[in-house]
């Protein structure tokens, strides 16, 4: 499947290092064509992924802007602390295309520039704690043995100290978190909200439960106060534990609730090339049937379907209609367009962290920290990225906040770090998973408990309109 959200990415100037290279690749592509032609026979060489690395090359294009930043400054930290340095390996599917992966490569690009952010305050601000160093791999489904298996062999001789990212909550990463906790690495998950993940060795997570999120967004319609008529449409794809999650979550909430009638739950398998044509059956039998809430258990790949066909669909026509989801409709594609009906067919979604947490004078978010993504500093995202027009998948302030984490924990060893040695994953795990650690963080507060859960008592709640401008719509409590 094609990454259809390279349609409305934005165009970002690749780095001269990327430029340069592929320059070079391709003269040496096209000697290498003449010499097998003139042997008689043709091979085609496929490119591989680049393992762990920091070179702007190493990812494509897409990501050759910040792959650039992350190798300059990781040479800076080489040259500066040649030695006394630790590394942060930060994961993520590039490999993989959205159907895959469970994010876009947009998506992507923010989270290794929220990274990039992260290693550089810290790496300029803080004078007496080791260095970070970043380097980058991608986990996706055909590349994740061999990456894991680089990270593992190379712990002692790049000072890898922890691991970060790791993706959204797909099979492949579910594999990579075992196979990782199996040695006890730190990992520090950003964005990765199933519940399967839980009791996994080393591993923390920064975005709450998938469970928690379906928790709120039904709380969210109960709270109407007035007889609603629910269903539930969900993804049967069996390697969408997100999925799962959100539809079991939302019939256990509201199957005994009162004032619902909750009808018969609509299917379908984004595995599938109808998956576009079963959802405008589902909305046409639904909107006839009456529900005013419909609770989405998929990815956002999917939801720009369900939205047409609601909008077009004769019993939903001319009154109100909410949809509620999960987190991953901030990946929804630019492109994709749909009708409201004059602000009639609303949807609805629970964040992990929306711009307004850095943008807002009155969010709780630290001063210091909001700096780091917006004013004049030069080293402000918005001036080290002007290009980026938007932080509303809010995978750059996750997956800064994933290694600012892991830079805490870090930092909370070394007064009792023994000179001359080094830090193991596994004791970055333990301080991680210590209950003791707690911070404000672009993404809000952060207090991380012994299970490797993050408390989060209260969730935003986003409206999506058509032309993808969203709003805090209510902050909704996990309580009934």
């Amino acid at each position: 499947m094609s990454d259809v959200q390279s349609v409305s990415s934005p165009r970002i100037p690749p780095d001269e290092r990327y430029t340069s290279r592929r320059r070079r690749l391709k003269l040496g592509a096209v000697a290498a064509v003449a010499t097998l032609l003139a042997a008689g026979a043709v091979h085609f060489a496929l490119w591989e992924p680049a393992r762990l690395s920091d070179a702007a090359d190493a990812f494509g294009e897409e990501m050759s802007g910040v792959m650039g930043k992350i190798q300059a400054h990781n040479a800076e930290v080489l040259k500066k602390n040649p030695t006394d340095y630790v590394t942060i390996v930060v994961l993520l599917p590039l490999s993989a295309d959205w159907q895959e992966a469970g994010m876009s490569k947009e998506a992507m690009r923010h989270a290794l520039q929220g990274s990039y952010l992260a290693q550089l305050w810290h790496n300029e601000t803080q004078s007496q704690a080791s260095h970070v160093r970043l380097l980058v791999g991608s986990s996706g489904p055909d590349d994740w043995e061999d990456t894991v298996k680089d990270l593992r062999a190379r712990v002692a001789s790049d000072h890898i100290a922890a691991v970060v990212g790791l993706g959204a909550s797909t099979s492949t990463t579910f594999n990579v978190v075992t196979r990782l906790s199996e040695d006890k690495v730190a990992m520090v998950a950003a964005v990765l909200t199933s519940d399967k993940f839980k009791g996994q060795a080393g591993f923390v997570r920064l975005a709450p439960l998938n469970s928690d999120q379906a928790t709120a967004g039904a709380q969210f319609a109960l709270r109407a106060g007035k007889k609603i008529k629910a269903v539930i449409v969900e993804d049967t794809n069996s390697s969408q534990h997100y999925a799962k999650t959100l539809h079991d979550t939302y019939a256990s909430v509201l199957k005994d609730a009162p004032n619902v009638e909750l009808m018969e739950g609509k299917a379908f398998d984004s595995s599938t090339s109808t998956a576009g044509a079963v959802m405008g059956i589902n909305a046409d039998r639904l909107c006839t049937w009456g529900a005013d809430y419909v609770f989405y258990a998929g990815r956002a790949e999917q939801l720009p379907s369900l939205l047409d066909a609601l909008s077009r669909a004769h019993g939903c026509v001319g009154r109100e209609v909410k949809i509620i989801s999960g987190d991953d409709t901030s990946e929804l594609d630019k492109g994709a367009t749909w009708t409201d009906g004059d602000g009639k067919l609303q949807l609805y979604y629970t964040a992990l962290a929306p711009k307004e947490n850095v943008t807002n004078s009155k969010s709780v978010v630290p001063e210091a920290i909001k700096s780091r993504f917006v004013g004049n500093n030069e080293r402000a995202y918005g001036r080290l990225f002007p290009e980026e027009k938007s932080m509303d998948d809010g995978d750059a302030i996750m997956h800064h906040d994933a290694v600012y984490v892991a830079i805490k924990a870090i930092d909370n060893l070394l007064p009792s770090r023994v000179k001359g040695t080094q830090l193991l994953p596994e004791d970055v795990a333990g301080a991680l998973r210590s209950g003791s650690l707690e911070l404000g963080g672009a993404s809000g507060h952060i207090k991380i408990l012994k299970d490797g859960t993050t408390l989060r008592p209260e969730l935003p709640l986003m409206r999506r309109r058509p032309d993808h401008t969203t709003t805090v719509e209510d902050w909704v409590s996990l309580k009934p």
